[in-house]
C-alpha cells in the first residue's frame, strides 16, 4: 500500500558507525575463556584447562580484546562482569 511508511531496520554495522557498540559474538572457545577470566583464573590456568598451547591462548585473548575493546586481561574481565549475566558466567543457558 502506498500510504504505508517504511521504517528502516538497524543493523549492527549501522549502530557501530554511529558510535553505539553492538554486543560481539563469541566462539565457544572464547566463551569458555571469558568465563574463566571472569572467575579469576589466570591465563596459565586457562591454558591447562582448555588444553591449548599458550600461544593459542594468547591469540584467543587478543581476539577477545579486539572484539570487546579491552586493553588488558583485567579490562577484559571487567567487560565480562559488566556484560555477561551471572548464569552465563557459570556456563548456564543464555
Amino acid at each position: 500500500h502506498r500510504d504505508l511508511h517504511s521504517f528502516p531496520t538497524r543493523r549492527s554495522s549501522d549502530l557501530a558507525a554511529k558510535g553505539v557498540s553492538a554486543t560481539p559474538r563469541f566462539t565457544s572457545e572464547e566463551t569458555i575463556l571469558l568465563r574463566g577470566l571472569a572467575s579469576g583464573a589466570s591465563s596459565k590456568e586457562m591454558a591447562a584447562q582448555m588444553r591449548l598451547p599458550r600461544e593459542s591462548l594468547y591469540r584467543l585473548i587478543g581476539d577477545l580484546r579486539r572484539k570487546t575493546g579491552a586493553t588488558s586481561d583485567t579490562a577484559l574481565a571487567v567487560w565480562v562482569l559488566r556484560n555477561m549475566s551471572a548464569t552465563e558466567r557459570r556456563g548456564g543457558a543464555r
